[in-house]
């Protein structure tokens, strides 16, 4: 049924498998909690998903022919597709970056539902001002301008969960939410966002800076006064913007793997692109130089880089 893979298992243990897992149950999931297989008619919730070797896994002790899907599994069995069709799937929808994947076809149009967030908020704690303000500089009637908030709890699809001490709603102009919880091992990030939702700080200038995350654009537009974007992830490729009409534009994605990927096919998008990686001594990113090095360091730094 599945045909000759055009990607390899490694492929898969790099990705977010837990969000396509998600989207596919159409609702949000921890490891290890009781589910319904959503590739049968089960109204009973007795699965669960766990992770083996890096990859996540259903379980399925009623039909044990399951236990060994992956997320891409799962979109072959649903869309009754092998598992090419499924990866190409899992790229156009899920902004999935598979390296090994060889061709992609045609884009597949069918309509993924999109969670619903809300979110209570809190009153900001000292704990919430370091983080923002004495780590990095940033203070909390900046974060409240840009959209960003302290979170108390959160629904997802009307279900209500209890927020960690750290957890921050960042919010667009499109009604979405992408929810932050920096210091959770897994499910660091809870989005309804799309390719469109983008970071976009400061005034116009004739060279902008394009990274990865609000943090580090702000950062960044802090200490260099360049216009600074940032998108949902280092994958996906905004239509809403046009970066040609900058005489530069520099990409300060992290200095990892999925960095460089992204990094390298922005950069064909775009004329008059430069990439940029802060070194990986101090750091995959520019907000790990301001945490650990300072603000006057990062801002000489980025004046080094972005020239």
């Amino acid at each position: 049924m599945y045909g000759n893979l055009s990607y390899t298992y490694k492929d898969i243990a790099s990705i977010d498998q837990l969000k396509v897992w998600q989207k596919i149950l159409g609702k949000y999931v921890f490891l290890g909690e009781k589910i319904c297989n959503p590739c049968r008619a089960d109204k009973n919730p007795n699965c669960y998903l766990r992770e083996y070797n890096g990859v996540i896994l259903l379980t399925d002790f009623a039909r044990p022919e399951y236990n060994k899907y992956t997320c891409l599994h799962a979109i072959a069995d649903i869309n009754h597709c092998d598992l090419n069709k499924a990866a190409t799937i899992a790229i156009n929808n899920f902004d999935v970056i598979l390296p090994s994947f060889k061709s992609i076809e045609e884009k597949v149009t069918k309509e993924i539902k999109k969670a619903e967030i809300t979110f209570e908020e809190k009153k900001w704690s000292t704990e919430d001002i370091i983080y923002w303000k004495k780590l990095r500089g940033i203070d909390i009637e900046e974060l409240e301008q840009d959209g960003v908030f302290s979170v108390k709890r959160f629904t997802i699809n009307k279900r209500l969960y209890e927020a960690d001490s750290f957890c921050y709603a960042y919010t667009f102009p499109s009604g979405n939410i992408k929810l932050y919880q920096p210091y959770r091992k897994s499910d660091k990030w809870i989005s309804n966002t799309g390719v469109d939702d983008v970071w976009s700080l400061g005034k116009e200038t004739d060279v902008c800076v394009i990274t990865k995350a609000y943090k580090d654009a702000k950062e960044i537009n802090t200490l260099t006064g360049l216009k600074t974007y940032a998108f949902m992830n280092e994958a996906v490729i905004p239509n809403s913007i046009s970066f040609n009409n900058y005489s530069k534009s520099f990409i300060l994605y992290d200095n990892d793997d999925t960095g460089k990927r992204g990094a390298g096919k922005l950069s064909t998008e775009i004329q008059n692109s430069y990439i940029r990686f802060v070194p990986e001594t101090l750091g995959k990113d520019i907000d790990n130089v301001v945490v650990n090095q300072g603000l006057e360091y990062s801002k000489q730094l980025l004046n080094r880089l972005l020239t």
